[in-house]
Formats: structure tokens, C-alpha cells, sequence
């Protein structure tokens, strides 16, 4: 079985390519909806290619703030640093003062 923080860490990546990609889809059609030199029928489709790339982005941007907080309460207890952080402030010390004498 696949553990939580490694699914979890799948998933956010997959969403945030998802939405960043359709944000990228929308900001590459928004240079044929500007030109000038199409004609406004091609124009108008371009426009409505670029509101359906657009509702699908802003779907992969819902996941990405309740996988992320998820994550963050699966991984805080994984997470090396946070046992260094809780130790004594002596007990972190002591390596320095060992390494200056």
C-alpha cells in the first residue's frame, strides 16, 4: 500500500500541473484573441477555447490548499528538523562549544 504523505505528495504535484498548466493554456490563447490580423469569428472561438481551459484551471486550484495542509499534519511528524527544533537549547549547543575547544 502506498503510504499517505507519498500519495498526498503525488496528488499536490498533479494538481498544481494541472492548474498551472490550464493558467498556461489560457495565457497562449490570449495572443490569438488580441491579434487583430484574425478574423473576429476566429477570434470569438479562441476566446471561448480559452473560457473552458479556464474553468478547468481554476478546478485543479481547489485541491491544492486542502492536499497541502493535509500533507503538512501527515508530514510534521516525519520531518527531521522538527526534532532539532524541539530540543533544548543546550543540548544544541553543546556540539559548538565541543568544535570551538
Amino acid at each position: 500500500m502506498i503510504p499517505t504523505l507519498l500519495f498526498l505528495k503525488w496528488a499536490h504535484i498533479i494538481a498544481m500541473v494541472y492548474w498551472l498548466g490550464g493558467e498556461w493554456g489560457v495565457f497562449q490563447t490570449s495572443y490569438h484573441v488580441t491579434n487583430p490580423r484574425l478574423p473576429l469569428e476566429e477570434r470569438r472561438r479562441h476566446m471561448e477555447t480559452a473560457y473552458r481551459i479556464d474553468i478547468l484551471a481554476r478546478l485543479g486550484i481547489i485541491p491544492l490548499l486542502p492536499i497541502g495542509l493535509h500533507m503538512a499534519t501527515c508530514g510534521a511528524t516525519r520531518d527531521p528538523l522538527k526534532r532539532r527544533l524541539h530540543q533544548p537549547r543546550s543540548a544544541r549547543a553543546v556540539p559548538r562549544l565541543t568544535a570551538i575547544a
